[in-house]
């Protein structure tokens, strides 16, 4: 009994207090094999257990999986992700990234086209929270020129070509570009974009019909 009890985290104090008082205390305190944070309680006060009963959910999350989503065409054209670094971006701090690795990539095709991948990061300051919605980005090369994106919902197609409004002078005006590889939320700009260029995301079809009352 003595050793299942130091198992189960009882202190020699706790013991010997137990032992001296002859009966059972009326609070235990219960140390926890892993260190983490409570995740879910599924024990209420005054309720009676027995061995094996599940009384918290601890999770560690010094160091957490993300899970992302590769086009297959996008998945056809990179190199195996395995190994490669990537970079998980929550939607709660979408300014500040985690970089990791791909750690597993799934051995098939999705139905809905898209080739699942795992990457493990670091979490030390325990920001990031199981659950949370992210965005995983795989660095192909560290080498490579880095790209310019825009968002996918300010690319504005007309006549065959892609344009957006750029903002420029206090107003906007139509730019054309040339867009290259898409990712969920962001696609690739070949030309017509300069680093630092801002583009509208949103009443896009007032836009068009106010520049085009303008011509």
């Amino acid at each position: 009994l003595r050793m299942g009890l130091i198992a189960a985290g009882f202190s020699e104090a706790d013991l010997a207090a137990l032992s001296a008082e002859r009966r059972p205390r009326a609070t235990v305190v219960l140390r926890a094999t892993v260190g983490g944070i409570v995740a879910g309680v599924a024990a209420v006060p005054g309720q009676v257990v027995e061995p094996r009963t599940r009384l918290f959910e601890i999770v560690d999350t010094s160091v957490l999986h993300v899970e992302g989503f590769l086009s297959a065409v996008d998945a056809g054209r990179l190199p195996p992700p395995e190994g490669l670094e990537a970079i998980a971006r929550p939607v709660a701090f979408r300014e500040l990234g985690w970089t990791g690795r791909v750690i597993r990539v799934a051995p098939g095709v999705e139905k809905s086209g898209v080739l699942a991948i795992w990457s493990e990061v670091r979490n030390p300051g325990g920001e990031l929270r199981p659950g949370m919605t992210a965005e995983l980005t795989v660095v192909v090369s560290a080498d490579e020129e880095r790209v310019i994106s825009a968002p996918a919902e300010a690319l504005w197609p007309s006549g065959g070509d892609w344009f957006v409004f750029l903002e420029e002078g206090g107003g906007f005006r139509r730019q054309r570009v040339v867009p290259g590889r898409r990712g969920s939320r962001h696609v690739e700009i070949r030309r017509g974009l300069y680093p630092g260029d801002h583009v509208a995301v949103s009443g896009l079809d007032e836009l068009d019909v106010a520049l085009g009352a303008l011509r």
